[in-house]
C-alpha cells in the first residue's frame, strides 16, 4: 500500500490484547503503518536464572500514524482490539510526547531533582535535558524527586526520576489549559 505523507497524521492509540503488543506491532509494520511501541528493559528472575527482557512500557497499547484507508485492515490485525477514542473522536498523542518517550530508551540511570522550591502535585515544565519542554506533575520532592509525565490519551503516566535537569513550575493558567 502506498503510504501518504504520514507527518500530517497525528499519533493515535491502539489497544491490543494482553501480551500481544510486539506481535501486533510486527504485523502492523509489515502493512506499512508507522508505529511506536515503547519498550523497557526489565530484569526477570526465574528459579534457575535471571534474564533481562524487553516489555512494553504501556501494557496493551501501541502508538500509530495511519490513514483512514488502513483503519479496517489495521483493526483486523491479530492482537489489535480497537482504536482508542473519546466522545467519538480518536485519542491523539502530541508528537512531543512521543519524542519524550523515545528519549526514555537512551536513559540508563535515574537522576535527582535539584530544585527545592517545588511542591508535590505542582504542574511543572522541564527546562533542560532530554525532556526539555515537556510538561508533567511532580509526585515527590525530598532532595530526590519523581516527576509524573501523563499520556492523557490513554490515562497512563510515566514516573521519571529527574535531576541535574532544571524543572520550572508552570503558572496555574498554563497548567490548567494544557
Amino acid at each position: 500500500m502506498e503510504a501518504e505523507n504520514l507527518n500530517v497524521h497525528p499519533w493515535r492509540v491502539l489497544q491490543t490484547r494482553s501480551r500481544s503488543e510486539k506481535k501486533a506491532a510486527a504485523l502492523l509494520q509489515k502493512m506499512g503503518i508507522e508505529l511506536y511501541l515503547p519498550l523497557q528493559k526489565r530484569r526477570k528472575k526465574w528459579s534457575d536464572r535471571v534474564k533481562i527482557v524487553e516489555e512494553p512500557l504501556f501494557s496493551g497499547y501501541i502508538f500509530a500514524k495511519f490513514t483512514e484507508e488502513l483503519r479496517y485492515p489495521m483493526l483486523n490485525t491479530p492482537g489489535v482490539v480497537r482504536i482508542v477514542s473519546f466522545g467519538g473522536a480518536y485519542a491523539s498523542v502530541p508528537e512531543a510526547q512521543i519524542e519524550a518517550l523515545r528519549q526514555l530508551a537512551y536513559l540508563d540511570n535515574e537522576v535527582v531533582v535539584v530544585d527545592a522550591g517545588l511542591l508535590p502535585g505542582q504542574e511543572v515544565r522541564i527546562a533542560s535535558g532530554p525532556f526539555k519542554g515537556f510538561h508533567g506533575r511532580l509526585v515527590r520532592h525530598d532532595g530526590k524527586g519523581k516527576l509524573v509525565i501523563e499520556i492523557v490519551a490513554i490515562g497512563k503516566g510515566i514516573v521519571l526520576e529527574l535531576g541535574r535537569t532544571k524543572v520550572a513550575a508552570l503558572p496555574k493558567t498554563a497548567a490548567q489549559a494544557g
